[in-house]
């Protein structure tokens, strides 16, 4: 089949080439094809006439959300609407820079509540569990214990930090996080299933387990069979009734 394609491709780049012998320009631009010369007065047109740029800062946010001046044009952005979408800034410190200092602006001219990531959804409650934290060294403690095993990169926990950080200075404008991704790596499923659902339902029943690397192969209907029957031996027992533990959070909070 590839040679199929190779052989096409010949044919075609061969009839270009006999076409445009037999062909002047005028015919080869009705086709598409645009001789160097003929783009020459566009291209002198483009690059007088083309978008002017600003340049705008690649920092990250300082401690006091003050280094803003630069998007100062996001003021007017803030007031006409309610949700912004910021394109793909996986891997790249410096779009995850721009896009903290772009989320502190809008919430200094408007109020923007919520920032939502594509990571995992069972992150949500951990991380906003997290962000609500007063008291630093307790903060600390949950992030090494708990939140390490979970927030992928330094960026995204800087971008908590930030978090924690407005919402101590702004308490009337406090700003939550969502995840809104699935669990697509075995990594992420193990993690869900280890660190909120075993933990979680131990607490309704303490001999409560499932084969998690079982789990994984596939074999989801082993957990479904497995919550089924803890659920049915404490039936009539509200989960949100059961003494606060972070990992209910997931079930109940959000």
């Amino acid at each position: 089949m590839k040679y199929d394609y190779f052989y096409f491709a010949l044919f075609i780049i061969f009839s270009l080439k006999i076409n445009a012998q037999k062909n002047d320009h005028k015919d080869l631009v009705g086709q598409g094809f645009y001789p160097v010369q003929s783009i020459k007065s566009e291209i002198n047109y483009l690059g007088k006439n083309w978008i002017k740029l600003k340049e705008v800062s690649i920092d990250d946010i300082n401690n006091d959300f003050t280094n803003t001046e630069d998007l100062k044009w996001l003021r007017s952005v803030s007031k006409e609407n309610k949700a912004i979408f910021i394109g793909e800034n996986h891997f790249n410190r410096n779009t995850q820079n721009l896009r903290n200092r772009i989320l502190f602006t809008l919430n200094k001219y408007d109020y923007y509540p919520i920032i939502i990531l594509e990571e995992p959804y069972p992150i949500t409650a951990f991380a906003n569990y997290f962000i609500r934290i007063t008291d630093d060294k307790l903060a600390n403690e949950f992030y090494e214990n708990e939140l390490r095993k979970m927030i992928p990169t330094k960026e995204e926990y800087d971008l908590l930090l930030h978090i924690r950080r407005w919402n101590k200075i702004n308490p009337d404008k406090s700003i939550s996080v969502g995840y809104e991704d699935v669990e697509k790596t075995q990594d992420e499923l193990s993690r869900t299933i280890n660190q909120i659902i075993i933990p979680y339902f131990q607490r309704l029943d303490p001999g409560y387990n499932v084969n998690w690397e079982r789990v994984l192969t596939g074999s989801f209907d082993s957990l479904i069979l497995s919550l089924n029957k803890a659920l049915n031996k404490r039936r009539g027992i509200i989960l949100s009734e059961i003494p606060f533990y972070y990992t209910s959070l997931y079930f109940y909070c959000n």
